[in-house]
């Protein structure tokens, strides 16, 4: 591996500076492997032995000394005498000469010029100015120049065994042999790939080591790295470098902007050489693995970025010196991601490669630097070819930053894998790994995986995500908002066919955590067994979130706003509005459960859709809810629908199904379509529907009221009005086996007002009530109904129960007030009575005239009933007809108008009856034979007599079917149980002549 190649790998990354941690490992493993391929350069330029395949002993071809500037034969004879003996100090001293070494090919492969060679004692040679050249297989040229050198010759060696280069010596490496054709001088255009300085450099060839103590500077253009003292071990077996290790601090510096400089100013020599390195590639290179680390308070800086870690290890696989092709396609694909934008900026082109948002690396360390050769691959290489590991010291951590964005990493250790593009960020414990987003946010876990060919972000571990408000380090403020989980988190980066794109905007697509999620924000909570998000660009380029699903126990809790629960909340954002993320559309799916205010909602389904409102406060525009909805509210009111659809801003609720219902205490309303409106306190049913009432109305003595209609009803809480329209039937039961029931074409009921029942429990709520007739209570063949019923039980009757008494009113419209307990028809009608007492075994009619049967009432004006003191009055042509029990006689009775009284027990009592009736106005009675005409009728029911008086200057006329003359009289009583008739001043009418 040359600089050029190291460049390759480390000079050509685009990412910019939200990047940084991906740029860093990589260029952390760059810079060990070229300090090891620093090495290998200064142990081939002073190793004098053959090259591999060479051949040895007899048969190695004979190097010569020639003077300086003098091209030599391979196959001259050295002028002062061989080579061994020239180094092994058989010879004399030679002055400025060179010695070359030559392969089976005659090709120069090593040369030594000096200014003095003089052979010492003990096969020791001493070389003034000595400058040794040494060609690579790659066409690379090698020069190591020094004040001096000390070599070590013992006799019937052919290279030197060990020897010290002293003063200024200096490694350079050329890209080909900077020298001019005769090879005696260096051009002054030459520029060196690469040169390292140092003061002294020790070798030894029986161990194949070299070493120095002196502080040592190694330049290339754009790169810098010192350090003092290393000490360097090669393995002549496999042919490879087995040991490198510096003890000291170290500082190595890389300047891209350089770096591509260089190489734009050498452009035809780059392509030569990457044809020459291509070719290399194509064949099968030998394999060498390397472990290298670097100890001691690491530290890279690059701009904006900075790591520091108290270790480093690098584990390589490298291919003739060089990273695999793997590698280099793998680190390739990650500078490809975003390389345009940032070549562009530094005026390069985008396949190049060279441009980078960050211009200059620094790495520091203050221990030392060690570098070996592996013989088995270890378990980090097994499916990769080099692998980067960054380590706290001592107890320490690793940190990752970028000033420019904020953006910082602690954790116990990194790990980079180059060619699955791999990263793992590693701490002790659930939270030894943070992230954090200078003011804006932070990360919590236990273990990061980063994988850049497929974009997934893995937290296989509990952790949590804060976001940060400006100033605020307490992670409990109220104004930290934060995601936990228990299990496990995971998130998908934007990525391109080749990997990750980094610049992309969202760069985190989508992201999921697993196990007892909860998310906190302000007042609002969110928790779940799972919750997964979805991000999206806003209208401003920023990152937005557009989507998050809740599953398994999710719920929601907004303080004030109320509570969400269900087994999937699907939440959707707007994400071309600036700033927090607004919801707009909210789905619950599963045992639904909503709360607010003291009420509750459950169905199995649920849709909010939602803004902004004033201030930031969230609206609810719309909510849905269906299958199996049923609401119970602080108040007491409880709603259930198959379907739900509210307008909360409107204040309308609508309820549908089959039926739907609402209910307040014990009233519960039923419809196929019902309507809640807030602000008016109005409720509608569209369509036919029914009400019941199932606790007692002990004012009424009702036990159970259900009123039916077919086309409409409407309740008005504020008016405290309820109206049915269309074919409306109310029953009502009484206990002791009755029921009243109403039937009309609209029925209007009055009632109290729901504050008014919540005050007074008990009461009757209902004020008054008015039944009306087809045709708004114009028709009088459509009337409206007042019926009621008294039973008996009688096992013998169907259903067991037989009637004892009815009542049935008809008339266009009935009203009833329940304050004064009155009942008026205030139209024309009828009223049927049916009574029977006297004809059902164990009732006894009451002592007196026969009241009991059927009765017949019919009027032109109106009708009073008055249940308070059990009065009943007619107006306008009042017809009456009696029927009693299995009797053919009837009693007819006509007048202007017609009071009747009760006995205490009431009318519709199977304890009472009639107590007296008063008729007035054009009398007019019929019973049997007998017809009477008078102008007043005064009934006594305990006596059984009628009499029947006339107005000033008229009489009372009675007409007898065995009289042949009607009888005239003042006053007339007549005892209707027995049929007798006593007259006061009765006389008898005149014939006419």
């Amino acid at each position: 591996m040359n600089v050029y190649d190291a460049e390759q790998m480390i000079g050509r990354s685009s990412i910019r500076a939200r990047r940084g941690m991906v740029r860093r490992a990589a260029m952390a493993s760059a810079a060990l492997l070229l300090t090891t391929a620093i090495g290998l350069a200064v142990w081939s330029a002073m190793s004098g032995r053959a090259p591999t395949g060479q051949t040895t002993g007899a048969d190695l071809p004979t190097p010569t000394i020639m003077p300086d500037g003098v091209a030599a034969s391979p196959s001259a004879r050295p002028t002062g005498g061989t080579v061994e003996d020239l180094l092994g100090g058989t010879l004399g001293a030679s002055d400025e000469g060179r010695l070359e070494f030559v392969d089976e090919t005659g090709r120069v492969v090593r040369e030594l010029v000096y200014a003095r060679l003089e052979p010492g004692e003990g096969g020791r040679v001493a070389v003034t100015s000595p400058e040794a050249w040494v060609r690579l297989d790659s066409g690379a040229v090698v020069r190591l120049t020094a004040a001096s050198a000390n070599l070590l010759q013992p006799s019937g060696r052919r290279e030197p065994e060990s020897g010290r280069f002293i003063g200024d010596v200096r490694v350079r490496l050329y890209e080909s042999d900077p020298r001019d054709a005769r090879g005696s001088r260096v051009e002054p255009t030459a520029t060196p790939m690469l040169e390292v300085r140092t003061d002294s450099l020790n070798f030894d060839t029986a161990l194949a080591e070299a070493r120095t103590a002196d502080p040592v500077r190694i330049e290339a253009a754009g790169v810098t790295v010192g350090f003092t003292g290393f000490r360097l071990v090669f393995d002549e077996t496999r042919d490879r470098l087995a040991f490198f290790e510096t003890r000291s601090a170290g500082t190595a510096a890389f300047d891209f902007r350089a770096m591509r400089e260089a190489r734009v100013a050498d452009g035809s020599k780059r392509e030569a050489r990457a044809e020459t390195r291509d070719d290399r590639r194509s064949r099968a290179g030998i394999e060498a693995l390397y472990a290298a680390t670097i100890e001691g308070a690491v530290v890279f800086d690059s701009d904006s970025l900075r790591a520091t870690a108290g270790r480093l290890d690098a584990l390589a696989r490298l291919i003739d010196g060089s990273f695999t092709p793997a590698t280099i396609e793998s680190l390739a694909a990650i500078r490809s991601d975003n390389g345009a934008a940032a070549d562009s900026a530094v005026g390069g082109d985008a396949g190049d490669g060279a441009g980078d948002g960050s211009r200059t690396l620094s790495l520091a360390w203050s221990r030392g630097l060690m570098v070996r050769a592996a013989d088995e691959t270890p378990a980090e290489l097994i499916n990769e070819d080099v692998f980067v590991r960054l380590a706290g010291e001592q107890g320490g951590v690793v940190r990752l930053s970028d000033a420019a964005s904020g953006l910082e990493t602690t954790s116990v250790g990194v790990e980079a894998h180059a060619v699955g593009r791999r990263i793992v960020w590693s701490g002790l414990g659930p939270t030894g790994v943070v992230v954090r987003g200078g003011d804006s946010f932070e990360a919590v876990t236990g273990l990061l995986d980063l994988d850049l060919k497929s974009g997934m972000a893995l937290a296989p571990g509990p952790g949590e995500i804060r976001r940060l408000a400006p100033g605020v380090r307490a992670i409990d403020s109220p104004r930290v908002a934060r995601i936990s989980w228990r299990d496990n988190a995971a998130s998908q980066l934007a990525r391109t066919p080749d990997g990750v794109d980094l610049a992309a905007v969202p760069l985190v697509r989508s992201a999921d955590f697993v196990g007892a999620v909860e998310a906190i924000d302000g007042p609002t909570r969110v928790s779940g067994d799972r919750l997964g998000t979805v991000f999206a660009a806003s209208a401003d380029g920023a990152t937005a979130l557009s989507r998050a699903v809740v599953t398994g126990s999710a719920r929601v809790d907004a303080g004030a706003d109320g509570a969400l629960a269900a087994d999937r909340l699907d939440i959707e954002f707007d994400t071309q509005r600036p700033g927090a993320a607004t919801p707009t559309v909210a789905t619950a799916h599963g045992r639904v459960r909503a709360e607010r205010e003291g009420a509750t909602l459950v169905a199995d389904l649920a849709e909010a859709r939602l803004r902004a409102g004033a201030g930031g406060r969230l609206v609810v525009e719309s909510f849905t809810a269906e299958l199996g909805v049923r609401i119970n509210t602080a108040d007491g009111v409880i709603a259930e629908a198959a379907a739900l659809r509210a307008s909360p801003e409107a204040g309308l609720v609508d309820l549908t199904g089959a039926p739907a219902s609402v209910a307040q205490g014990a009233d519960v309303i039923f419809g196929d379509s019902i309507r809640l409106e807030q602000a008016a306190r109005r409720l509608s049913v569209l369509g036919a529907g029914s009400l019941e009432r199932t606790d007692r109305i002990n004012s009424l003595g009702y036990e159970f009221l259900r009123l039916t209609w077919q086309d409409s009803f409407v309740y008005d809480d504020i008016r405290g009005r309820a109206e049915a329209i269309g074919q409306c039937v109310l029953n009502a039961d009484l206990a002791d086996l009755g029921r009243d029931t109403v039937t009309a074409a609209t029925l209007t009921i009055d009632t109290v007002s729901s504050e008014f029942r919540a005050a007074n429990p008990g009461q009757s709520p209902i004020r008054r009530a008015v039944a009306t007739g087809g045709s708004g209570g114009t028709n009088p063949r459509d009337p409206a109904r007042v019926e009621s019923r008294r039973y008996i039980a009688d096992p013998a009757a169907p259903g067991g129960l037989r009637l004892l008494q009815l009542v049935a009113l008809d008339s266009t419209v009935v009203e009833y007030d329940a304050i004064a307990d009155r009942l008026r028809a205030p139209r024309p009608g009828r009223l049927v009575l049916e009574d029977r007492r006297g004809e059902v075994g164990g009732v006894e009619s009451a002592p007196g005239v026969q009241t009991r049967g059927t009765t017949l009432v019919e009027w032109d004006g109106w009708m009073d009933l008055r249940r308070s003191d059990g009065s009943i009055e007619f107006r306008r042509q009042v017809r009456v007809r009696h029927r009693p029990p299995a009797a053919a006689r009837v009693t007819d009775l006509e007048c202007e108008r017609l009071e009747i009284a009760f006995s205490p027990a009431g009318a519709d009592s199977a304890g009472g009856g009639v107590g007296w009736g008063q008729a007035s106005g054009a009398v007019y009675i019929a019973q049997g034979r007998r017809q009477v005409i008078a102008d007043r009728l005064l009934y006594d029911a305990t006596l059984g007599f009628a009499e029947l008086t006339a107005s000033a200057g008229n009489l009372v006329t009675l007409f007898d079917l065995d009289v042949p003359t009607p009888l005239l009289g003042e006053h007339l009583r007549w005892d209707l149980a027995r049929d007798r008739v006593e007259w006061r001043g009765a006389r008898p009418a005149a014939a006419p002549d």
